[in-house]
């Protein structure tokens, strides 16, 4: 996957982040941060935009780094969308994302990151390949590596 690809086709509904999807690495407050910094790359010959953004968390002043794009299509598929990566992210996952069914998301959030990959299978060659070095929401991949890189 390219960087430009982010928020292109799948993501989260809106053209702006929304801080409030967003948790501090360091004391799990979510959705409390200030603006320190925006950097922006734009695409050659595109409207696409990539923001680099660094926000300072307003209960520990602890910092992450967020890179977000919203889709660059006006109408159609992906419309309306927005993408994103969170560096640090946390080292715990203490809630489910919000588009997993309440049921799944109670019972697979309630264990560690260790215990959460075992529960769905990770890398056993028929569910998810999961990374440790992957953040919360995006840390597996449905199908063996082998078929997913053809």
């Amino acid at each position: 996957m390219s960087w430009w690809e982010l928020g292109e086709g799948s993501g989260y509904s809106g053209s702006e982040l929304q801080l409030d999807l967003i948790t501090c690495a360091f004391c799990d407050e979510s959705g409390n941060f200030e603006l320190e910094h925006r950097a922006e790359k734009r695409k050659a010959n595109d409207r696409k935009t990539l923001n680099f953004d660094t926000y300072r968390c307003g209960n520990c002043a602890g910092y992450v780094m967020v890179l977000w794009s919203a889709s660059s299509s006006a109408a159609g598929l992906g419309a309306g969308m927005y993408g994103y990566h969170v560096l640090p992210w946390p080292s715990r996952v203490t809630k489910a994302p919000e588009e997993w069914p309440d049921n799944v998301g109670r019972y697979l959030a309630a264990g560690s990151s260790q215990s959460v990959r075992r529960k769905l299978g990770c890398g056993n060659g028929d569910g998810p390949e999961c990374s440790a070095d992957s953040p919360p929401g995006q840390r597996c991949v449905w199908g063996n590596a082998q078929e997913r890189d053809r």
